[in-house]
């Protein structure tokens, strides 16, 4: 600036001259280093979530081993946990380790040891599941769906046992299974209540609607796995009377 009025003067043209656009030739240069700038912030914010994902899913290892090992001796300590996940928010679905966990428990348990039932005995450095508590949890927070998968986890995993199984597990032994029907018809109340409403609201958005309509496909996947149920409860019959003439034999 040369001194005085006429170097402010001189300044502003300056100024107003190099955001015209008779000043095109000179874009380039500037624009070379916002761009430059730009890459290197994306990158920074790159390794950040790298660097944030990588100790979530430490975290989430480190979560799963203690879990596993201290659910031996500190029974219902799966179903703390996911329960604590679920309240923290930061979450909206558990793992799927900790959901089998809840659901099946050992891997070492017979594979049809009473469905929603507790073991009254376990064995030695064995996990109790609790696929009820599993239940009513999601359904205490409103994942209705995921408490229907537990449902057809649950029954899918009897049918795909072996039939020879019948032969060794009969109620007067204490081998019962166990159902919560009063629970799954709560839960398909809720979802009905739920379909309904959505229905007579004219307000609905189409996210909600989809939502809802992949809650209706997951209530029928359950439908579906309790209407197997009772089918092999029917042809199980026959095989409980043989099981027993060989008991008494």
């Amino acid at each position: 600036t040369i001194g005085g009025g006429r170097g402010l003067e001189r300044s502003k043209v300056a100024q107003i001259c190099a955001s015209s656009s008779a000043c095109a030739l000179l874009g380039p240069a500037p624009q070379s280093r916002i761009t430059s700038s730009s890459v290197n912030f994306a990158s920074w914010v790159s390794n950040a979530q790298s660097v944030k994902a990588l100790e979530a899913t430490m975290a989430m290892n480190l979560l799963q081993q203690y879990t596993t090992a201290y659910s031996v001796k500190c029974r219902g300590l799966a179903l703390d946990v996911a329960s604590a996940i679920l309240q923290s928010g930061d979450v909206s679905k558990l793992p799927l380790w900790l959901k089998e966990l809840c659901m099946f428990g050992s891997s070492t348990l017979d594979g049809n040891n009473g469905l929603f039932a507790h073991q009254p005995m376990p064995k030695e450095n064995s996990i109790i599941a609790d696929p009820a508590g599993l239940m009513r949890l999601f359904i205490k927070h409103h994942q209705y769906g995921e408490a229907c998968d537990v449902v057809v986890s649950i029954l899918s995993k009897q049918l795909s046992c072996s039939e020879d199984a019948t032969s060794s597990r009969l109620p007067e032994k204490g081998s019962i299974d166990y159902v919560p029907y009063d629970l799954i018809d709560m839960l398909w109340n809720m979802i009905e209540s739920i379909s309904t409403t959505t229905v007579q609201s004219n307000s609905s958005g189409e996210d909600v609607k989809s939502q809802v309509k992949s809650l209706i496909k997951k209530r029928n996947c359950m439908e579906n796995a309790l209407e197997k149920h009772f089918d092999s409860l029917r042809i199980s019959e026959e095989g409980l009377k043989s099981a027993r003439t060989l008991s008494w034999a």
